[in-house]
C-alpha cells in the first residue's frame, strides 16, 4: 500500500499490515485518532492547514474580541469524560443546566452563558 489514499476501518487497520497512516486534520476527532492509533504501534503524521491543533475547538482574538470557533464543550454526562480518561487527560467537568443560558456582554467579549 505505498503511497495509496485508502479508506479503512478500525478493524482493517488492526487486521492490516497498515504501518503509516496520515490524518487530514488536526482537531479534536485528529488528534484523538491519531493517539489511539499511535497506542497501537502505527506511526501517524497529521496533516493540519492552520498554524495551530484544535480545530475549531479554539478562541481567537479578533479587533479586541474573542471569539470561539465551533462548538467545542465536553460534557461530563456525555461520551467526552470516557474518551478523555482513556487517553490520560484530566478532566473536571460538571452537569451543565441547559436552562440557565443567557447572553452577556462585558469589554469587548460576548458570552453565552
Amino acid at each position: 500500500m505505498t503511497n495509496q489514499i485508502v479508506k479503512l476501518t478500525t478493524n482493517e487497520i488492526k487486521d492490516n499490515n497498515v504501518k503509516n497512516i496520515a490524518i487530514i486534520g488536526g482537531g479534536l476527532a485528529g488528534l484523538t485518532s491519531a493517539i489511539y492509533l499511535a497506542r497501537n504501534g502505527k506511526q501517524v503524521t497529521i496533516i493540519e492547514k492552520s498554524s495551530q491543533f484544535g480545530g475549531r475547538a479554539r478562541t481567537t482574538l479578533k479587533d479586541g474580541f474573542y471569539f470561539n470557533q465551533g462548538a467545542h464543550a465536553l460534557y461530563i454526562n456525555g461520551i467526552a469524560p470516557k474518551i478523555l480518561n482513556e487517553l490520560n487527560v484530566k478532566y473536571n467537568g460538571k452537569k451543565v443546566d441547559f436552562s440557565k443560558y443567557y447572553i452577556e456582554k462585558k469589554e469587548n467579549c460576548i458570552n453565552c452563558l
